[in-house]
């Protein structure tokens, strides 16, 4: 999956929250999301698999705000990109956010 117009998003998404998004590098830059997302008292799991040549993260949120048995997931060798994914995949479903 191409996730350049979910890394577009999340910009945007940042600015309309008010939060300071500088760049787009590693996970640290993602933390403000997980803040928020945590406040919804929703789960994020980032997991990384060292034996996997490709599509190493496995990244997933989910929690009452998406609806029981409900979440959003992404298998990917871009963390940046996976992360940006189902965080703007959230916003969408659960702050009625839109582009």
């Amino acid at each position: 999956m191409d996730f350049e117009k979910h890394k577009q998003e999340i910009i945007q998404l940042s600015e309309s929250l008010g939060l300071k998004l500088d760049y787009l590098k590693g996970v640290d830059c993602f933390f403000p999301f997980f803040t928020k997302i945590e406040e919804d008292s929703s789960v994020i799991i980032i997991k990384l698999d060292g034996e996997r040549e490709e599509n190493k993260y496995t990244l997933l949120i989910l929690g009452k705000m998406l609806g029981q048995g409900e979440y959003i997931r992404a298998e990917t060798s871009d963390l940046e990109g996976g992360l940006s994914f189902i965080i703007v995949e959230y916003a969408k479903r659960t702050w009625n956010w839109s582009p």
